[in-house]
């Protein structure tokens, strides 16, 4: 049989264990506290003191005031301006949009002249747009848009700032 020598403690046994509250160190002390007060105070004095100089000049400042106010209502009067031509801007765009479908129309017309079964504005004889009143206007998509026209007309208007 093997013998076996078991683990026992050191002679004198092991260390005490600390289990008492050991206080930090403090890194500022009150007295530093006093001192970062008043010298921020007195910081605080200078600097009152030191722009005290600029008050003198207080007939420039609300000159300035009135222009700054002047520049106000002038921005405010050209945003005034934008929201009155706003819905012109609107009925112009729809303008050239119709004007635009109509021309589509029309090339569609002179493309598909030699086909007598061909109907305009439809997919091989069947309305797209079923479920539309007759006198209801349909929204298309932007490649129906620019189906007759090269690519890079749709490239500008997908991505206008494809550049920057």
């Amino acid at each position: 049989m093997a013998s076996v020598k078991q683990d026992m403690p050191p002679a004198g046994g092991y260390a005490p264990i600390i289990y008492q509250r050991v206080p930090h160190k403090r890194v500022i002390q009150n007295w530093m506290l006093v001192a970062g007060l008043i010298g921020t105070t007195a910081y605080g004095f200078y600097l009152v003191k030191k722009n005290q100089r600029f008050v003198k000049y207080a007939s420039a400042c609300i000159q300035l005031m009135h222009c700054l106010v002047f520049h106000s209502k002038l921005k405010v009067e050209k945003f005034e301006s934008l929201v009155a031509v706003e819905p012109f801007l609107y009925a112009e765009k729809d303008r050239g949009f119709l004007k635009e479908l109509k021309a589509l129309r029309e090339y569609e017309r002179d493309l598909m002249k030699d086909h007598p079964y061909w109907e305009v504005g439809t997919l091989y004889g069947d309305h797209v747009y079923r479920s539309l009143p007759k006198d209801h206007f349909p929204i298309i998509t932007i490649s129906e848009y620019y189906s007759h026209r090269p690519f890079f007309d749709q490239w500008e208007y997908t991505w206008p700032d494809h550049w920057l």
